[in-house]
């Protein structure tokens, strides 16, 4: 890591600026990225279940692709829509092993969430509600809410580890650990002003995830930025 010393609490809101400044270099190349993203998560839908897990297998190999594209826009100026997929051209099967590890893990914790005896989601007739959980339920679901955060962490900086610093997947994922838990206080600012935002994005009819979306793949590059430094190694194939 090229910071030595743990970032304050501010660094997390410096992030989001940062990321702000990126995103108002190219306003309409990340709403165009923006509307691939948000056709490729439709046509998911195209294919039940199937469709959804390969949509989180792709998923770390997608935001490397658009942090590809932030490099790319703050050394030249440019970015192309295409970015999205010049991480699965550089890095192909490491960023797919980082979907399959991450898409393992999702479904590990949706299955201890409903251990209690929830009803996994699309398992209910069409137009039947599923029943609510019970308290039983309730400690199986907070079980796999607080695992969720050593996941988070694990998958933070790890996309950003494999494209810009070539790293392998295991190493990646504990050194985006190590980077979360030692620069903890800027994390934490910075995981819940996105958070805030997120929600005030689905208020209007969800049409703030336009502008959120390309904030928080451009915050995440401000963040890796500072925390690890300039990228030693970053294959920008467009």
């Amino acid at each position: 890591m090229s910071a030595k010393e743990s970032l304050p609490a501010i660094a997390g809101w410096r992030w989001v600026t940062g990321g702000f400044a990126v995103l108002r270099r190219a306003p309409a190349a990340w709403l165009l990225v923006t509307a691939l993203l948000v056709t490729l998560a439709l046509a998911s839908t195209l294919l039940p279940a199937m469709g959804a897990v390969l949509l989180y297998v792709a998923s770390p190999g997608l935001l490397a692709g658009a942090l590809l594209g932030c490099k790319s826009l703050v050394a030249s100026g440019v970015m192309e829509p295409q970015c999205l997929v010049a991480g699965f051209r550089s890095h192909l099967r490491p960023l797919l092993r980082l979907g399959l590890v991450y898409t393992t893990a999702q479904i590990l914790l949706l299955l201890l969430a409903t251990a209690g005896g929830g009803v996994l989601p699309g398992l209910t007739p069409p137009g039947v509600a599923p029943p609510p959980p019970d308290a039983d339920a309730l400690p199986w679901m907070l079980a796999a809410l607080l695992l969720s955060v050593p996941l988070t962490l694990l998958m933070w900086f790890a996309p950003a580890l494999v494209v810009l610093r070539d790293m392998a997947v295991w190493p990646a994922m504990r050194y985006s650990m190590a980077a979360c838990l030692f620069h903890w206080k800027a994390c934490l600012v910075n995981g819940i002003v996105m958070s805030v935002l997120l929600l005030l994005a689905t208020l209007p009819m969800m049409l703030g995830l336009l502008l959120w979306v390309p904030l928080m793949v451009c915050s995440l590059y401000a963040a890796y930025a500072e925390v690890f430094g300039d990228p030693v190694t970053a294959d920008l194939r467009r």
